[in-house]
């Protein structure tokens, strides 16, 4: 299966780099960030402006009504006598006001206010309406800016329209400005980012860089490859351990197939090297028809060997590339166990080795593949047959969980020469033999254990190896509870 991250087509291969799109992802994410920041500052200042000019309209307000005579017709002003400086106050009042009548009579209505270009008699009424006076932002004739501040006003018992402005010119002017010399600084600021990040990206991607070259360089030569962690424990030494765990599988995988091809190279030649030779000898040198028979069934039983074990491999490649499928069907693993035993009779006395089994009071039943399963314990049972020595004991073992739930727990012991710790790693890869014994000695055809192994993954388990050199070995099948959980006893049990 092939992960396409990204679509190539019509795409510069610039672009298509993984440190562009780093950089470009910085510069975008800046000027996202940049540009929110900018937007929330200018609304954080146009509030804080909004609020002076309103206490500045609030102030004009309280004025206007602290002077403001309506005793006359039309009102007058008058100033107080104990106050310096209220007639300047005054004057500064009066050039952004509007008072009338709620008759709609105009009292006093300043050529600021004639000059305001959006100040209508809509707004004139909204803010009689309204239960509060009202603030609104308004211009001049030049563009000019001016808050405004209407509505209802109560001053010796009578009620008048008033409005009142100010200018803010100068004010939003700095507001303005700010906001325009952010945003013409910002391009400024995203291409020393874009640098920074085309940095900083060349710096991050130096272990992915490595990681290739190393990728690279790799070959059936160099597996010993190793790459060198940063300490920084982040992501990218996470990557350089799974590389190196890679690398160590591979080489790993690669001396076993290494060592299988020499050993399947032997293992094929010699039955083929006994045979041919046996041939010539039977058409250069055999005279009668006993040499010729001799000669033949020698290179008979050579290409019996040969067979098994194209059959034996034949069997183990269909098993790991998923072409065997397992057949489960209930079945009670004590009467597979003997009748395994019971194949195994003549070979155990012929070599005057006793065969014991150690069975459970009640049946195990379970779902299993009988053949497979029978398979993969004979291979077990024939092993410590073979390697076991007159006089000594192979013995069977069965064990579950008894209504309790555990694992199945089959296993096959003898009282053999038992298996070196440097052996026990390799003795489940294919074709490896563990050579102990004498040069004559029959040590069978190295994929029995490979086939066991498989055969015990295949029904959910595993397979488990103790040992230990000149005390025989054990080896165990270990199969989940779930298969003893998923065999219900039926009204009726027919045995196995």
């Amino acid at each position: 299966m092939t992960f396409h991250l990204t679509r190539r087509l019509g795409v510069p291969a610039f672009f298509r780099s993984l440190r562009m799109r780093l950089t470009l992802s910085y510069v975008l994410f800046f000027a996202l960030i940049l540009s929110g920041v900018g937007m929330l500052f200018e609304r954080a200042l146009d509030s804080m402006l909004q609020r002076q000019s309103q206490l500045m309209l609030e102030q004009e307000w309280g004025d206007v009504l602290a002077y403001l005579n309506l005793s006359t017709d039309p009102p007058t002003w008058s100033p107080h006598a104990d106050m310096p400086g209220q007639r300047e106050v005054i004057a500064r009042i009066r050039q952004y006001i509007h008072i009338e009548s709620l008759e709609g009579r105009v009292w006093e209505l300043s050529p600021g206010f004639r000059h305001l270009t959006d100040y209508t008699f809509i707004d004139h009424d909204e803010a009689l309406a309204a239960p509060r006076p009202l603030i609104k932002r308004m211009h001049g004739p030049r563009g000019e800016s001016y808050m405004v501040l209407m509505g209802r006003a109560r001053r010796q018992d009578k009620e008048f329209y008033l409005a009142v402005g100010v200018p803010v010119r100068g004010m939003f002017e700095i507001l303005q400005g700010f906001v325009r010399s952010y945003f013409l600084a910002l391009p400024a600021v995203l291409l020393i980012v874009g640098f920074l990040g085309w940095f900083l990206a060349r710096r991050a991607l130096t272990p992915v860089q490595e990681l290739a070259a190393a990728a690279g360089a790799v070959s059936a030569e160099h597996l010993d490859l190793r790459l060198a962690e940063h300490g920084t424990g982040d992501e990218l030494d996470a990557l350089i351990r799974t590389f190196n765990g890679m690398l160590e599988r591979l080489e790993r995988n690669f001396a076993q197939m290494s060592q299988f091809s020499v050993n399947a190279s032997h293992e094929l030649r010699t039955p083929l090297t006994t045979a041919r030779g046996q041939l010539e000898v039977a058409l250069l040198s055999a005279r009668t028809v006993d040499e010729y028979r001799e000669a033949i069934g020698v290179a008979v039983q050579e290409l019996e060997r040969l067979s098994q074990l194209v059959h034996s491999l034949l069997l183990l490649a269909q098993a790991e590339s998923g072409q065997l499928k397992l057949q489960l069907r209930r079945h009670n693993l004590a009467a597979l166990v003997e009748n395994v035993l019971s194949q195994f009779h003549v070979a155990a006395m012929d070599k005057s080795v006793q065969l014991e089994s150690d069975m459970p009071t009640t049946d195990c039943f379970a779902l299993v593949d009988r053949p497979e399963f029978e398979r993969m314990l004979s291979q077990l049972v024939s092993n410590a047959v073979r390697c076991t020595p007159p006089g000594g004991v192979v013995r069977l073992a069965l064990a579950y969980g008894a209504g309790v739930p555990g694992d199945i727990r089959l296993s096959v012991s003898d009282t053999g020469p038992g298996i070196a710790p440097d052996h026990q790693a390799h003795v489940f890869d294919r074709l490896y033999k563990v050579r102990e014994g004498p040069p004559d000695s029959d040590d069978g055809l190295g994929l029995g254990l490979s086939f066991a192994q498989w055969a015990a993954q295949a029904h959910g388990g595993r397979m488990e190896l103790r040992s230990s050199a000149g005390h025989g070995a054990t080896f165990t099948i270990v199969l989940p509870a779930a298969a003893l959980a998923a065999a219900p006893l039926p009204v009726k049990e027919v045995q196995s």
